[in-house]
């Protein structure tokens, strides 16, 4: 019996042979992975925001859904209606 080789030592793209780039344009310490929990409620709601703010081909996906809400948050409105502060 032949021993089997995994596609990843195949090099079919020759990647051996072309000089290696480095990403530079993320910097580790700009990114910050958070990890939460939502409710099923709000899980739908977000994949209904996603939806239905463009087609899906426009490929928007929920984080991007989340940044821009991060962006966009109006901290006097949610001192106000929200956390209920005056």
């Amino acid at each position: 019996m032949d021993k089997r080789s995994k596609i990843s030592d195949l090099d079919i793209f020759n990647k051996a042979d072309r000089p290696v780039k480095k990403d530079v344009s993320i910097d580790v310490k700009d990114h910050v992975t958070k990890s939460f929990r939502l409710t099923r409620e709000q899980a739908d709601k977000l994949k209904e925001y996603t939806q239905a703010i463009a087609p899906g081909h426009f490929m928007i996906t929920e984080a991007d859904i989340i940044r821009y809400m991060i962006l966009h948050f109006d901290v006097k409105k949610a001192q106000e209606d929200f956390f209920k502060l005056k």
